[in-house]
């Protein structure tokens, strides 16, 4: 049975060699279509205020600032920026204004989608306290919701 499997998987290995592809995949020349949306994603930002180099975080507003140097010189084009949330340490006040600071300072796409995520709201004391919080800080971004799910059309697309 092992000679079986392994001289099956030497044929479709030096098929797919042979033919340049692999079993299932799609050949797709992109410079056929152009794209209906294109979008950034930053993730884990962790802009923080109290975290030292032993936290692991004491990089996080330079790596920030090079992400979005970085779009604006490599993808000017984009549509939308997506921060996937975690954008602060641990959600105070300090680090919303210091990211969103940060934000408006090196943002270069206009339309911007700015989640929460466990460390933008784990250590404020009250649901009432993260949600006044995040809406005020983000609300420029998400359009007239007064909760903290909200959804956004950008160039006509949901």
């Amino acid at each position: 049975m092992k000679s079986v499997l392994k001289k099956t998987a030497s044929i479709l290995l030096s098929a797919s060699l042979m033919t340049g592809s692999w079993l299932g995949s799609v050949s797709v020349n992109a410079a056929e279509e152009e794209p209906l949306l294109k979008f950034r994603l930053l993730s884990d930002v962790h802009v923080s205020a109290s975290w030292d180099e032993e936290s692991g975080y004491a990089n996080s507003v330079p790596n920030f600032i090079d992400g979005m140097e970085d779009i604006k010189e490599f993808a000017p084009d984009s549509d939308a920026l997506v921060i996937a949330g975690d954008f602060c340490g641990d959600g105070s006040e300090k680090e919303y204004s210091d990211f969103f600071s940060l934000l408006e300072q090196y943002q270069s796409v206009s339309e911007l989608i700015i989640a929460a995520g466990n460390h933008d709201y784990a250590w404020i004391p009250t649901w009432e306290e993260f949600r006044e919080r995040y809406i005020r800080y983000n609300s420029q971004y998400m359009g007239t919701s007064d909760t903290v799910y909200f959804d956004k059309w950008i160039n006509g697309y949901h």
